[in-house]
């Protein structure tokens, strides 16, 4: 370190200047065993340049001189102005024609007054007497932590950690604003009467992206090894002076002793401190492990704030302590962290008005992009299902079936192929055109219906397949119309009596048949049948294209009925490249989820860091509610439904999706409960 009067090299310990005699304040050791801003001691004889009782500005009343170093005197005052005690610092006068020198002292003032904390010492203003520059700042009736430690050695544990969560929070608050100390260390930290701890001198200190000009000022014994080998200067650099400092306050000494720079040096970049528990053999390992964490050699390593190092102090937030030290807290700990504490009435209005807000925005673009409201559905399921039986009963189906299913459903072929027909004004077509492509359907069967497929717990519009005799498909526009009908006649019945009138099919549809006139038909129908019809007409202007009317008949009762659009070839379909590539596109990236989950959970599964506990109660929740809500829904016609294969697949696909949901927690919790725990702690609070 170089002398900043005389520029000549100066010891490691940066106390003074052997050439010239220039002592650093921010090394100054006073003349009294107080701080520089403390209580007045009776060995003090010299009254400075400012006896007991001169009055300075027409303001301060000196009451007597705390101290005296290299970089002036500090004197206790009396504002008269505020009726409160100061401590007021001269510069010397000689220095106070220095420019460097006024700058660190303009600058302590600036650096100080951006930070109100009760754990940093105030600085009020700059001021001026005679030629000489002053600080007026808040008066400590205590003193420094060097004079304590030197006076009484190592402090008790419960003192220490005490004091140790009072700098953390003072370094924090600097940090908070950007600040940087940067010249941390004992005698720089007052104790007042009532055990409160303050820090003082920011003559050095800075923000952070305007200090790494002057990376090396400061006392080197205090640096950190980046800041000390001129690299650079970080938060993390006062983070190693605070475990320097925390060392001596638990110690009562030094951690690193060197007579040269480059042997200080050494020793902080190969961490030769020695351990805490061989110099006091009842501390806490807590406090050990704390500090020796803020010693780390590499930044990178240390502990992210000032907070989470009074955290990992005995008494702290544990899961604080857990992510400063880089590990990944245990659940438990994330569970036992979350705050009791409720939001308040203004804040909860506040939310439940975003909230009311979000659903009228949603509920109104729900109105105007949604295809089920721009349908009308004048008539509840309920209704359309009484209609069905009606219509039935008007065609000659007027028995009671054993098992009835009905739903709503929509033509997706049908969308697509009006979207392309009609592009832009397709909307137009989708909410009101004629028929409907969102549809209602009925079922009814001699006997008891329950699904073939696995993947759905209730009857479908096809499942179970319109392979028994006697069952019937009726399908519905929204407003109650026929649209098509599928009847699986009984072939031994008896013979029809005269042909099915097929205007009483057209009277259901409400299709005037005047309009329509006889053609070839264009589809064939997959049930028996003896007589057959077809018909080309308009229904919907709005449709340029005709309407085909497929009927067929078998021993004079309607068994099929159908209304389409004759768009008059194939409909266009989609490259099959594009799909096959999005097909495999989805394929291949559901693979890999499932992959890397699979791998990510079966290696956290191994080093214990996954919640094995967690991951098996999601596992059986999702499971046992699967079961639950597939046999809740599910319609069985007889006891082999539930016990046959259905029951076993769904039990089968409810196991495989609850294994699913707890192998992507074990894969991913472990991560969020290291990067984001407070996330954790809101849901489970």
């Amino acid at each position: 370190m170089q002398c900043p009067k005389c520029k000549s090299e100066m010891p490691v310990g940066g106390e003074n200047c052997a050439k010239c005699g220039w002592v650093s304040d921010a090394t100054v050791t006073l003349t009294t065993p107080k701080s520089a801003v403390s209580a007045p001691s009776s060995s003090i004889t010299d009254e400075g340049r400012f006896p007991p009782g001169t009055l300075l500005n027409q303001r301060y009343r000196v009451i007597d001189m705390l101290g005296q170093g290299g970089m002036g005197e500090v004197y206790r005052a009396n504002d008269l102005i505020l009726g409160q005690p100061v401590a007021l610092k001269f510069l010397p006068v000689e220095m106070a024609r220095d420019e460097m020198i006024l700058a660190r002292f303009r600058n302590e003032v600036r650096t100080a007054r951006q930070m109100s904390h009760p754990n940093v010492c105030r600085c009020y203003d700059l001021g001026e007497v005679d030629g000489a520059p002053y600080i007026s700042m808040e008066y400590v009736d205590g003193e420094d932590l060097s004079t304590l430690i030197k006076r009484i050695g190592r402090l008790p544990q419960d003192k220490g950690v005490e004091l140790a969560r009072q700098l953390c929070a003072g370094i924090a608050a600097a940090h908070d604003k950007g600040v940087l100390h940067r010249d941390l260390k004992p005698s720089n930290i007052l104790i007042n009467k009532k055990g409160q701890l303050l820090i003082t001198d920011f003559g050095l200190a800075g923000l952070a992206e305007h200090v790494q000009s002057d990376v090396r000022s400061g006392t080197p014994a205090y640096m950190a090894p980046e800041q000390l080998s001129g690299l650079e200067v970080t938060a993390k650099s006062d983070i190693y002076s605070l475990g320097l400092v925390l060392y001596e306050i638990f110690t009562g000494k030094r951690a690193h002793d060197a007579s040269t720079r480059a042997e200080l040096l050494k020793l902080k970049e190969s961490n030769a401190a020695e351990n805490l528990s061989s110099l006091v053999k009842d501390l806490d390992p807590a406090i050990e492990r704390a500090i020796e964490r803020c010693l780390h050699t590499n930044p990178a390593k240390r502990p992210a704030s000032a907070i989470a190092v009074s955290a990992a102090l005995p008494g702290g937030d544990p899961l604080a302590a857990a992510l400063a030290a880089g590990e990944t807290p245990t659940p438990e700990m994330v569970a036992a962290s979350g705050s009791k504490d409720s939001i308040s009435p203004g804040r909860a209005a506040l939310f439940v008005g975003f909230a009311l807000a979000g659903w009228l925005a949603l509920s109104w673009a729900n109105g105007r992009l949604s295809l089920l409201d721009k349908i009308p559905f004048d008539q509840p399921a309920p209704a359309l299902a009484q209609k069905a039986k009606e219509t039935l009963a008007k065609l000659g189906y007027a028995g009671k079936p054993v098992d009835t299913a009905y739903g709503f459903t929509r033509d997706d072929a049908y969308i697509q192929r009006l979207s392309s027909e009609f592009h832009g004004q397709a909307w137009d077509h989708l909410s009101h055109t004629r028929p409907s492509p969102v549809y209602f359907w009925y079922r009814s069967s001699p006997e008891a219906m329950s699904p073939v497929s696995s993947r759905q717990p209730n009857v479908g519009e096809s499942d179970p397949p319109m392979s028994m005799q006697g069952m019937r498909r009726i399908v519905l526009d929204p407003e109650g119309r026929l649209r098509s009908l599928l009847v699986i006649p009984i072939v031994n019945g008896p013979p029809a009596e005269k042909p099915f009138d097929w205007n009483l099919a057209f009277a259901q549809a409400e299709i005037d048949p005047a309009k329509f006139t006889a053609s070839e038909p264009a589809q064939l129908p997959l049930v028996s049948f003896d007589q057959r019809a077809s018909w080309k007409g308009r229904i919907s202007e709005m449709i340029p294209h005709d309407f085909r009317v497929e009927a067929a008949a078998y021993r004079g009762e309607l068994v099929y009925f159908n209304i389409f659009i004759d768009w008059g070839g194939e409909p266009p379909a989609r490259p099959a490249l594009g799909r096959q590539l999005q097909n495999l596109l989805s394929l291949l990236l559901l693979s890999a989820a499932l992959v890397f989950s699979a791998m990510y959970a079966w290696r956290n599964y191994k080093s214990g860091r996954g919640d094995r506990a967690g991951a098996a109660r999601l596992t059986v929740t999702v499971f046992v509610c699967g079961c639950l809500s597939m046999f809740l829904q599910g319609r069985y016609g007889s006891i082999e439904n539930v016990f046959g294969n259905n029951g076993v697949s769904w039990v089968s696909l409810s196991l495989f999706v609850g294994a699913l949901y707890g192998a992507e927690y074990l894969a991913l919790e472990p991560v969020i409960r290291r990067r984001w725990p407070a996330l954790l702690v809101s849901c489970l609070i």
